[in-house]
Formats: C-alpha cells, sequence, structure tokens
C-alpha cells in the first residue's frame, strides 16, 4: 500500500510449482512454457514493509504451428536429371520440434504426383519437360501444420543415337544396320528414320525404324544415316559411311559338250551380275 512504500517486488511462479522463477522491481514480466497446455500462474508481491500478497490465475498456452524452410535446388532441371532440395524444419516447442512429421510433394502441372516421401532431403528424377511444384508439409504432434512451395521447371534435352553397321560390303550382299537411340526423359518416346545416300546420285533408299535392312544394288561410296527425334521435335543422328565393291558376273549357262563335224555350233551364253551391270 502508499502507506508501506508501495510494492517493491514482483515475483513469479510461472508453474505454480512453488518457486517463484522470476522477481522484478515493476509488475511487467514474462513466462516461458516449454508445450502449449493449461498453466497456473502465481503473483507474489512484496512491499518495503516486507508485507506479502500472492494471487494465482489460470492461463492457457496455445500451440504454434511450425515451419518448413526449403533451400538449396534449381529453378530448372533437364528431363531425366536428378533435382535435389533440404528441408529444415522448426517449431517454437523444444517438445515439439523432436517430434515434428514432415512429408514432401513433387507434383507436375496437371497434378500427378512424381516423388514424395517423409525426408528432409529431397530426391526426385525430373521425368519429362513441364511445370512441377514442390509442396512440403511439417506436423507437430499437436497437429499444427506448416508448409513450404517451390516452382521448377522441366527442360527438354535432345536424344542421341549411334549407329552400326559394316564399313565395306559387295554388291548383291544383303545387309544390317542398327540404330540405338536413347533419350535423358524416360517418358520421351522415339521415332526412327534414315535415308541411304550414294555418291553423285543421291538418296537411294529410305524408311523408318531402328533396324535398316538393305542391299546394295552396285558399286560405290554410300552413307547410310540414322535419325532419332523426340516428341517435342529434338533430334540427333548418327551415320555410318560404306565402300561397296564390285563382282565379278558369273556365267550360269553350260556350253554343249559335242557337235558334228562340218555343222555349226551355236550357243547363246547366259550370265548374272549380283549389281546393276
Amino acid at each position: 500500500s502508499a502507506d508501506d512504500g508501495g510494492v517493491t517486488l514482483y515475483e513469479w511462479d510461472c508453474d505454480a510449482n512453488g518457486t517463484f522463477e522470476i522477481g522484478a522491481s515493476t509488475p511487467v514480466s514474462s513466462c516461458f512454457w516449454a508445450d502449449d497446455g493449461s498453466y497456473s500462474v502465481t503473483l507474489r508481491v512484496t512491499d518495503a514493509s516486507g508485507q506479502q500478497a500472492t494471487d494465482t490465475a489460470a492461463v492457457t498456452v496455445l500451440n504454434q504451428a511450425p515451419t518448413v524452410t526449403i533451400t538449396g535446388g534449381q529453378s530448372s532441371y533437364g528431363e531425366g536429371q536428378l533435382a535435389t532440395w533440404t528441408l529444415s524444419l522448426s517449431d517454437p516447442s523444444p517438445v515439439d520440434q523432436a517430434g515434428l512429421v514432415v512429408v514432401w510433394a513433387l507434383s507436375d502441372s496437371a497434378g500427378a504426383v512424381v516423388g514424395t516421401a517423409s525426408t528432409t532431403g529431397v530426391s526426385v528424377q525430373i521425368p519429362d519437360e513441364g511445370s512441377y511444384t514442390l509442396i512440403a508439409t511439417v506436423t507437430d504432434p499437436d497437429g499444427g501444420v506448416g508448409t513450404a512451395t517451390r516452382n521448377l521447371v522441366g527442360v527438354n534435352l535432345a536424344p542421341s543415337v549411334f549407329l552400326s553397321g559394316p564399313t565395306a560390303a559387295q554388291e548383291g550382299t544383303p545387309l544390317s544396320f542398327v540404330a540405338s537411340g536413347s533419350d535423358p526423359g524416360p517418358l520421351d518416346v522415339l521415332t526412327s528414320t534414315y535415308t541411304i545416300t550414294r555418291f553423285g546420285a543421291g538418296i537411294v533408299a529410305s524408311g523408318t525404324g531402328s533396324l535398316i535392312a538393305w542391299t546394295p544394288p552396285d558399286e560405290g561410296a554410300y552413307v547410310v544415316n540414322s535419325t532419332v527425334t523426340d516428341p517435342v521435335g529434338l533430334s540427333a543422328s548418327s551415320s555410318v559411311a560404306l565402300i561397296v565393291s564390285n563382282v565379278a558376273p558369273q556365267i550360269t549357262s553350260t556350253p554343249p559338250t559335242t557337235a558334228s563335224e562340218g555343222a555349226p555350233l551355236t550357243y547363246p551364253p547366259t550370265a548374272t551380275d549380283p549389281g546393276m551391270d
């Protein structure tokens, strides 16, 4: 009271356990609670003469939502590449901090989930070109939820192809060439086409498919080329230079082995050539 010189000491027992943790000369103070819940707070005041009084009030501490932060990574990745991020989790309550649970999911522009896990390390392959959204959700033991979002773009990358086959052959001999195409995007389906060009004559054969079966009609210098194209239109080519040699013709007819003296001998021979000769 004013007659006693006024209050000189304010003491606070924040958990009503009989121990006054805080002492101050002013009536304003702060208590900290490690977790949400219902608590009793006791205030004890002392005046200049040493007289004391106490009062207790009930305090309800509300849960505070946790937070999740996405760090690292890039704003764009090539299709087929591995995208990585790190998730940092925090909660105002040290009690809840130990019980935080996080779930992340990467979805494409249509909402289809292409990767998800309950880890603080994000690692997921970008399956195709397009827009993607990473959403990380953290939940504390009391049901508090925090989210973070990161947008990124998947970039289309060109395919590759390797054409294998003979580099030398004889005219009229069946040949086979194989085009092995691949694409960084696991969802891309490649289209294969081929052309066969003869030096001085231009394209002599063309078609589709990765297996090329062809018989050179004549000797000469040829180039066998294979091209693969992805659904977006990016392409790659590979070629094999082929030298085709001439093959001697063969007589297929059998000459007569007998004749009459004084009579003309008639023998019309026939012959074949593997080429166009």
